[in-house]
């Protein structure tokens, strides 16, 4: 999290896009995996994050535009959620660290959205991607979820991406940090890369740095032998000699994510097969690849030939 000051200020910002109506910003909850005690990795949402900074399930805010009060609606833990988390601090103290001195049980966000709409207030949300607040937005706002992109508040989004395009100090140190860990996973593959491994194994190994030294992998791990085919992830193949590896793989630090384009020692002209405009490098048997993207821009994608397996057993007995 950052200070209080910093998402105070980024609330504050926003109120002065938007004078009319009230936002809602809806968190994510727990993804079930197999059953509902056994979740998927928690992941909050991004746009929640950047205002409201609290990285756990089962919360929403609104900000009422006219009036600037804003609310955070969640609960204490129970005692039966003590058994599993331990003490934590109550929601108001939560609320405190972010600049917020109101809030609610999270069972009061439909009455008060509904009471919102009674009144013909607008409330501006945005495009929901998650079924859950799918659901709860249909019975809040009585839009079917095939409905809720289009019918998403346009005014808010301008406004939101209008603040999120730009980083601030804070932003840009934690990018930073997440692009050194972005650069070890790739490099890290690259050098124990060889033929006779499974593919698994380098994923395994490239997200166990981003776990070990971050948050989690910013996407699925893309790497793969059959780079033709677009963002496979199946990593069942044989690292064959010869053969091209692609690798595209990024980490997060609290939703700051990064897809690193590692950068070897020379330059090696155009990759045979691709276009003129896509620049490689290589440094020995490795080929990194940048992709066919505008200039500015950075890319995660890595291609690595692997030697011929004499080469290689050469140099493991030397």
């Amino acid at each position: 999290m950052f200070s209080k000051e910093i998402y105070t200020q980024r609330r504050q910002t926003l109120k002065s896009k938007l004078n009319k109506g009230i936002g809602l910003f809806m968190g994510n909850r727990e993804a079930p995996c197999n059953y509902s005690a056994n979740t998927y990795h928690f992941r909050q949402d991004s746009t929640f994050l950047y205002y409201f900074g609290l990285d756990e399930p089962d919360l929403a805010a609104v900000i009422d535009f006219e009036t600037g009060k804003e609310v955070l609606f969640a609960d204490d833990v129970s005692l039966d959620d003590i058994v599993w988390t331990g003490p934590l601090p109550a929601m108001q103290e939560k609320a405190e660290k972010i600049g917020l001195s109101h809030t609610s049980p999270r069972k009061n966000l439909a009455d008060y959205i509904r009471e919102q709409k009674r009144k013909g207030r607008t409330v501006h949300f945005l495009p929901p991607y998650r079924g859950e607040n799918m659901i709860e937005l249909m019975d809040m706002l009585d839009i079917h979820p095939k409905e809720q992109k289009e019918k998403a508040s346009e005014e808010l989004i301008r406004a939101v991406v209008s603040m999120r395009m730009i980083k601030q100090p804070e932003e840009i140190e934690q990018i930073d940090r997440a692009c050194n860990l972005g650069y070890a996973m790739h490099y890290t593959a690259m050098k124990l890369a060889k033929p006779g491994m499974v593919e698994q194994e380098l994923a395994g190994i490239m997200e166990g740095i981003a776990v070990s030294g971050g948050y989690m992998p910013s996407f699925p791990i893309i790497l793969t032998q059959n780079g033709e085919v677009m963002h496979g992830h199946a990593h069942n193949q044989v690292l064959t000699a010869g053969r091209l590896l692609l690798m595209d793989a990024g980490a997060e630090l609290q939703a700051i994510i990064a897809a690193i384009l590692p950068v070897p020692s020379r330059w090696a002209g155009s990759f045979r097969g691709l276009p003129p405009t896509c620049t490689t490098l290589s440094s020995g048997p490795i080929t990194t690849v940048s992709a066919c993207v505008p200039r500015g821009y950075a890319s995660g994608m890595s291609i690595l030939q692997l030697p011929p397996l004499s080469q290689t057993d050469s140099k493991t007995s030397a």
